[in-house]
């Protein structure tokens, strides 16, 4: 059985902790916005200049600008 783990680290040169501490969190921002309430209030999170990622001030998830920019616009063509 293959251990993605090991793969990813082999691939990437991260430690395989480091690995698994990534997984784990993209699994708990999974589930941040799996459950919320919603609808989702996107926010930049801006790190000075520009925005790469935005949070929902309801859960927290975190999402790419690209997919907060559909998430928005699918709302605005719902109602």
């Amino acid at each position: 059985m293959v251990d993605g783990v090991e793969v990813m680290s082999k691939i990437s040169g991260l430690s395989k902790e480091t690995v698994q501490e990534i997984w784990e969190e993209t699994q708990a921002n999974h589930r941040r916005l799996q459950e919320c309430k919603g609808p989702h209030d996107f926010q930049p999170v801006t790190d000075g200049h520009f925005s790469k990622a935005f949070r929902c001030s309801l859960c927290g998830g975190e999402v790419s600008a690209t997919n907060a920019s559909w998430y928005i616009r699918g709302l605005k063509h719902g109602s």
